[in-house]
């Protein structure tokens, strides 16, 4: 006869979460780059030496599978079979000799992310769940790129043709012979597991959520999910100093934007952003000269100029705290929104009376944009480059202002991109790349497109 007591003691622990302490504990070792890259490329360094499989223990792959679980709340088989291989060519990254001296930049771990994250969010369209978005935190963006960049570079090197990424058994655990040598110098008792994390990370989601109130229901616009819904019964109970430090912990800074960048200049100082903004305005007249003669998108682009003032000055308001906060709930997809993606600094849209649809987000100076949002930016932006190449001589002189007006909306969005993620993650999200897009900007920029105050616009000289 089974003893009733014993299935509620059993049910008790598959409710356990790590504490804040010991998920800090697993994170630090896990983002341990020095120690964690030296043992991956021992490792396939003897396996290529010797040639001897049963003492090749796919260090590499166990790092980058400790790492996803640590900000994605994934089953181990979909951490196993849904993270893709990835393409380096965008990187300095050329083989595992490179690696050992060298280290990829944050832009370079940020352009292999965003290619698994494009790939997860395609295969995934249909779907709303916390599978179908891949996050890196940031503080663990560069370990990942390390381990996931040796795991590709061995499949090539061993010629191996599986389309996975990680080259990890189902049965991975701390029983495992992979993860004991692993986590060999992990100075804790702590043991990773994996529905343990998950139910861990779902705790700390609900936390974040809880605190920010209102928040949760709008936050699964910008990121692109439901609610967390779960049955856990312990919860961690955080501080505030603690949740906004599992904020910057657990997620990406992958957003973009006019109102995001003014509010990490004004909290880092990282743009001149007075003489960006100036440059932006002089950029618009000189480009399009008296705007209130364009007509259709013309009152767009002049409202933009005006509403980036408008935006700048409504965020130098804001007292040092309340700019933290912007900034923190903007990290976690947690301000307002009424667009995938996009979210708001303000509470409540201040053209919500006016909008049809949504789409008045996409051109409005107080969104901040998330990165995945450049997906259909960057078809948009191909798409009318394409139309130019293909119909510039056939269309009307009023045609071609309203489409070098949408042309120049949509070019702002791509520079705020690229000045934040870099040209490569950017241009990335575009079969063919910087190479299509410049091909494309040299035949336009052929056509004299001068005449029409166009010039300098459509794209940069440097395209």
């Amino acid at each position: 006869m089974i003893n009733p007591e014993s299935k509620k003691c059993k049910k008790e622990k598959n409710k356990d979460i790590y504490s804040y302490y010991e998920y800090k504990e697993i994170y630090k070792y896990c983002a341990n780059i020095e120690l964690h890259k030296s043992k991956s490329l021992n490792d396939i360094g003897a396996l290529l030496t010797n040639k001897n499989n049963t003492k090749y223990y796919r260090y590499a792959s166990a790092w980058a599978y400790c790492i996803v679980l640590l900000t994605n709340a994934w089953r181990r088989n979909t951490i196993l079979t849904q993270i893709p291989r990835i393409d380096l060519s965008g990187t300095r990254i050329c083989n595992l000799e490179w690696l050992e001296n060298n280290t990829p930049s944050l832009e370079e771990a940020n352009s292999i992310i965003y290619e698994i994250g494009r790939y997860i969010t395609y295969i995934n369209k249909n779907k709303v769940n916390q599978e179908s978005i891949f996050v890196i935190g940031e503080p663990l963006k560069i370990p990942f790129a390390i381990a996931a960049s040796i795991c590709e570079l061995t499949k090539q090197r061993l010629v191996n043709d599986e389309p996975f990424l990680l080259n990890l058994s189902n049965d991975f655990s701390h029983e495992s012979k992979s993860y004991k040598i692993f986590f060999e110098m992990f100075n804790s008792d702590i043991i990773l597991e994996n529905r343990k994390m998950n139910r861990t990370l779902e705790s700390f989601y609900n936390s974040i959520y809880s605190d920010n109130g209102e928040g949760l229901k709008t936050a699964k616009y910008a990121r692109g999910h439901k609610r967390i819904e779960t049955t856990i019964e312990h919860y961690v109970i955080l501080t505030d100093e603690e949740i906004d430090e599992l904020i910057l912990t657990l997620f990406e800074r992958g957003n973009f934007g006019f109102a995001y960048k003014i509010i990490a200049e004004t909290l880092y100082g990282d743009f001149d952003c007075d003489k960006k903004l100036t440059n932006k305005i002089v950029e618009i007249k000189e480009t399009f000269g008296d705007i209130d003669k364009l007509e259709a998108t013309c009152g767009v682009i002049n409202r933009l100029s005006f509403d980036q003032q408008e935006a700048r000055e409504y965020i130098k308001k804001l007292e040092l705290n309340e700019l933290r906060e912007l900034y923190s709930r903007a990290i976690a997809g947690l301000l307002n929104s009424n667009l995938k993606n996009y979210q708001c600094i303000l509470k409540r849209c201040k053209y919500i009376d006016e909008m049809q649809t949504n789409d008045r987000c996409k051109a409005c100076s107080y969104a901040i944009i998330n990165i995945y949002a450049l997906s259909n930016i960057m078809d948009n932006y191909i798409y009318l480059l394409e139309f130019i190449k293909d119909n510039y001589f056939s269309i009307n002189d009023g045609e071609k202002k309203k489409i070098a007006n949408h042309l120049y909306l949509l070019n702002n969005k791509v520079m705020e991109a690229r000045e934040i993620f870099g040209r490569n993650v950017v241009d990335g999200f575009v079969n063919g790349g910087t190479n299509r897009i410049k091909e494309l900007g040299s035949e336009i920029n052929s056509f004299g497109l001068i005449e029409y105050r166009t010039s300098g616009v459509l794209l940069r000289s440097d395209d």
